[in-house]
C-alpha cells in the first residue's frame, strides 16, 4: 500500500506540429498514480484525464494522485506520430495540490510525411576476428564473406582489446567506410522529445565523418575503486551514408542514406573468449536522403515471426 498525501494535480498542454501550428482534435492523456485501498494490492494504480485539444492546441486536466512525481502524458492524433513523455512535480505537495500548480507545456506533434520502405534491423554480433578490418553488408544484414552472406563492406569495423582481467582491461571500436564521401554524422539528443519519429524526417547533406571510434576501459585502483572509461552515449544516434557514387569534381551522384537509432555498443568480453558489438539501423536504398521510416514496410523478411532482430523498429 502507498503512505502519504493525496494531494490535487493540474497541467496544461499545448500542442503544437512540426512547423509550429496548434494541433486540434488531439488526444491528450494525463496520469498519475492513485492510492491503493485495497491492502491485499501492491503498488498503486493509474488515475487519468483525458480528453481533446481546442482549437488553440490546448487542453487542461486534473487529477487527484499519491505521487505526481510519478506523472506522464500522451498526445495522438490521426496523421501524426505519438508523443508520451514523463513529468515530475515537487515534492511535497503545499495545502493539497502538487507544484509547480497547473504549468503550460509546450509538446510538438510531428507529422506523418513521408515513411518509405527501409531495411532496418537490430544487431547483436560476435567479433570475428581482433585488429583486422571486417565488412558489414546492410542490404543483407551481415558480415561480409568469409564471415557472413554480405556482399559489400557498407560499414568497415576494425575491434581491438587486450584484456588482463574482468576489472583490467581496454578496447576500442572503429568504423570506416568503403567510399568517398561516405560516413556518418552524431545527432546528440540530451533531452528527448517523445516522439515515436525520434530524429529528422532528412538526412543531411553533407558533414559526413570518414571514422568514428569508440572506446571501452576499466583499471583496478590501489585505493578500491574502478575507474572505468566508455565512449558509449545513452543520447547519440547518427546518420550515414554509404554506397556513395561521385562526379569528377567529388559530388554525389548517388547515394543511400540511413540512420542508427542509439549509439554503437562494443562489448569487450571479458568474463567469455567472445566479445561482440550491437546497433539499430534503418537504411533506405531509394537514392533520396528521407529516413522516415514506415515500420509496416521493413525490406528485411525474417525467418521467423518472433525475431528479436525486428522488434519495436520505431519510424
Amino acid at each position: 500500500m502507498l503512505h502519504g498525501e493525496d494531494a490535487h494535480f493540474r497541467l496544461t498542454l499545448r500542442v503544437i506540429d512540426d512547423v509550429g501550428q496548434p494541433v486540434a482534435g488531439a488526444y491528450v492523456r494525463i496520469g498519475a498514480e492513485a492510492r491503493v485501498t485495497e491492502p491485499w494490492r501492491e503498488g498503486g494504480k493509474g488515475v487519468f484525464a483525458e480528453g481533446l485539444t481546442n482549437k488553440e492546441g490546448l487542453f487542461s486536466g486534473e487529477v487527484e494522485t499519491i505521487d505526481a512525481r510519478l506523472a506522464g502524458y500522451s498526445v495522438q492524433k490521426d496523421g501524426y506520430y505519438r508523443t508520451r513523455l514523463s513529468y515530475s512535480a515537487q515534492y511535497p505537495p503545499v495545502k493539497g495540490r502538487w507544484e509547480p500548480w497547473n504549468p503550460t507545456i509546450e509538446l510538438v506533434l510531428k507529422r506523418i510525411k513521408s515513411p518509405v520502405p527501409m531495411y532496418a534491423k537490430h544487431v547483436q554480433l560476435k567479433v570475428p576476428e581482433f585488429d583486422k578490418p571486417i565488412g558489414y553488408d546492410l542490404v543483407i544484414g551481415d558480415w561480409v564473406s568469409p564471415f557472413g552472406k554480405g556482399e559489400k563492406s557498407d560499414f568497415i569495423f576494425e575491434a581491438r582489446r587486450n584484456v588482463r582481467s574482468d576489472r583490467d582491461y581496454e578496447g576500442s571500436l572503429s568504423l570506416r567506410f568503403s567510399n568517398l564521401a561516405d560516413g556518418l554524422i552524431p545527432f546528440d539528443q540530451p533531452q528527448a522529445d517523445g516522439s515515436e519519429l525520434r530524429l529528422p524526417y532528412q538526412a543531411p547533406e553533407n558533414g559526413y565523418l570518414e571514422e568514428k571510434t569508440w572506446r571501452e576501459a576499466r583499471q583496478h585502483e590501489p585505493d578500491g575503486r574502478d575507474k572505468v572509461l566508455s565512449d558509449a552515449s545513452r543520447t547519440m544516434n547518427y546518420f550515414f551514408r554509404v554506397r556513395t557514387l561521385v562526379d569528377a569534381q567529388g559530388r554525389v551522384v548517388s547515394a543511400y542514406y540511413g540512420k542508427l537509432h542509439g549509439d554503437v555498443r562494443f562489448f569487450i568480453g571479458t568474463l567469455a573468449p567472445t566479445s561482440g558489438l550491437a546497433f539499430t539501423y534503418y537504411l533506405n536504398p531509394d537514392g533520396t536522403r528521407n529516413v522516415e521510416f514506415d515500420p509496416q514496410r521493413n525490406l528485411f523478411k525474417p525467418a521467423k515471426r518472433d525475431d528479436s532482430a525486428f522488434w519495436n523498429l520505431g519510424p
